[in-house]
Order: structure tokens, then sequence, then C-alpha cells
């Protein structure tokens, strides 16, 4: 993303909406495999594997954020 920063939760917020309003993604982005890593209460993580572009034409469901997910846009190959 352009600016990686912590996003305040105050309401519902999906992954492309943090994407988003973080200044979308670089050039460089794979946005077929954006992570969202949740914490869960046994202190494991769990992640959630999102394909942006699948979203972004409506051929799969966005997801919504919780307190502390930590959305990671890796770099392409």
């Amino acid at each position: 993303v352009k600016v990686s920063a912590q996003q305040p939760l105050n309401g519902p917020l999906t992954v492309v909406q943090a994407v988003t309003a973080a200044g979308g993604v670089l050039p460089t982005a794979n946005t077929h495999q954006v992570l969202v890593l949740r914490h869960q209460d046994d202190g494991q993580f769990i992640a959630y594997q999102i394909d942006m572009e699948q979203v972004l034409v409506n051929t799969s469901k966005d997801v919504y954020l919780q307190r502390n997910d930590i959305v990671h846009v890796p770099m392409t190959k």
C-alpha cells in the first residue's frame, strides 16, 4: 500500500476499504494474495487470503475487519 499505518476501526471496514484508505496499492502489489491476520483468544493467529481482484469484480466477498486485524499486501515476485 502507499501509506502503511494503523487505521481506526470506528465502524464496519472491509479489506478493500482499508487498502483504499491507505492510498491504494502500489504497482508491485500482489492483489491476488492479500492476507488478513486475525489474533485469536488462544494467542494464535488465523490467516485469511483474499483476492482483491475477485472482490472488485464481485466474484468473491470482501472481508470485514475486526479490531487488531493486520492486512498484508505482498509484493509480486
